[in-house]
């Protein structure tokens, strides 16, 4: 969401999936998020992350891969999984978990659905209490066959109030190129999703 004009207390904000949007000055820090956290350094979360930086959000990544961050930082892209996209070198990848989520606003869970419940556990001491965790992966669980909202509910209970989920037809490459893209955010309670957008 992008801020157009101050008008009075007023503020007008613009989002491709809500059009036009009105807030009231003293209400509108609820709908900021300055610090991001991404769990997952696939396409789908450095396009994100990309993205992110982009709409001037400060940026960490979580990656499973030990050398990705140096691969990162030496080359300024992430060339194991999104080769061609420049990442600002203010986007700091690492490998430690509580360094990637700490002072966080926004955690986003993009590693792949094989992975959200052991990473989601592995990350649960450390995920800010005031922050909102934003699923994007998709698919079922193998074994269980629950859905990743139904995970998340259940290995990060003090979140529950806090989760959301991202889904739509979208393509990394895309995202990281600055193309029109349409994702559908969703939650219980919905203020979730509008502090997302």
């Amino acid at each position: 969401m992008n801020i157009v004009a101050f008008i009075g207390d007023l503020v007008v904000c613009s989002s491709r999936t809500v059009g036009m949007v009105r807030f009231n000055l003293r209400s509108v820090e609820e709908f900021i998020v300055p610090n991001i956290s991404i769990i997952g350094a696939g396409a789908f979360g450095t396009a994100l992350a990309i993205y992110a930086h982009r709409a001037g959000h400060r940026v960490r990544v979580w990656c499973y891969e030990q050398d990705l961050p140096q691969r990162v930082k030496a080359a300024s892209e992430n060339g194991l999984y999104l080769p061609g996209f420049k990442i600002d070198p203010s986007i700091e990848f690492t490998t430690n978990p509580e360094q990637a989520v700490t002072g966080s606003d926004l955690v986003l869970i993009v590693c792949p659905s094989a992975h959200v419940r052991s990473t989601s556990k592995r990350l649960r001491p450390v995920i800010p209490k005031k922050a909102l965790v934003l699923s994007a992966a998709k698919g079922i669980e193998q074994g269980s066959l629950a859905l990743m909202s139904q995970v998340l509910e259940e290995t990060l209970p003090d979140h529950r109030d806090k989760l959301a989920y991202l889904s739509g037809p979208s393509f990394a490459r895309d995202i990281a190129g600055g193309l029109p893209a349409d994702l559908a955010c969703a939650s219980s309670p919905i203020g979730n999703a509008h502090r997302v957008q």
